[in-house]
């Protein structure tokens, strides 16, 4: 329930505050309208390093646990029967 509450709130926040800067770099660019469009390419960058981190540890975990993850799925499969063991219907 709690992750579901946090992942709602992070859903809720508004996209400016998820990109804005730090105080200083947002003050000094944001007067002139070159400014503005550099604020906007800062925040992607931001954002774009904030990401990276957390791709290469996902993406390494992913790499090294990727058949204890298979085993744990496979044994929490639903098991089908095979065609073999299924009797054939009777004509008559």
């Amino acid at each position: 329930m709690r992750r579901a509450l946090s992942a709602v709130l992070l859903a809720a926040m508004p996209a400016a505050s998820l990109s804005a800067q730090c105080a200083m770099c947002q003050t000094a660019l944001g007067n002139s309208p070159e400014g503005q469009a550099m604020m906007g390419a800062l925040s992607h960058g931001i954002l774009l390093l904030l990401l990276a981190p957390y791709a290469l540890v996902a993406s390494c975990g992913l790499i090294l646990f990727r058949r204890p993850i298979a085993k744990w799925l496979a044994a929490r499969r639903p098991r089908l029967p095979l065609a073999s063991s299924i009797p054939e219907p009777s004509r008559g």
